[in-house]
């Protein structure tokens, strides 16, 4: 489970992103306005849809960008405070179904005191 502090945009490494065909093949050249970004986020209980959106290539809410030297599949994307303005637990799926898997991360929102605590400030 990895943990994100509360309403705080941050930067998460996403994937790996294999290819539909073959389930193997890592994919490093997607486009990152294809990607749709679901993230649903349990409020006191009850599911919560928080974003359902294509990502951003640059300069957006949510940029998507492979990762620099990397062979293996994984991207970088940008979240936004508001899109982590929660607290509990948090999916994300990450879909294409053109040119690749379906990608999902589970994450655990927390307070910013007890982030802090975990990994300092």
């Amino acid at each position: 489970m990895r943990y994100l502090r509360t309403n705080t945009a941050t930067r998460i490494t996403v994937g790996p992103f294999l290819d539909k065909t073959d389930g193997i093949t890592p994919e490093v050249a997607l486009t990152a306005t294809n990607e749709h970004l679901t993230l649903m986020v349990d409020v006191a209980g009850v599911p919560t849809l928080v974003l359902d959106a294509n990502a951003t290539a640059s300069g957006g809410n949510n940029d998507f960008v492979h990762i620099t030297g990397d062979d293996a599949g994984y991207y970088d994307l940008e979240l936004t405070a508001a899109q982590v303005n929660y607290l509990g637990r948090a999916v994300l799926s990450i879909n294409y179904v053109t040119d690749h898997l379906p990608v999902f991360h589970e994450f655990n929102i927390i307070s910013a005191a007890e982030f802090d605590r975990k990994y300092g400030t």
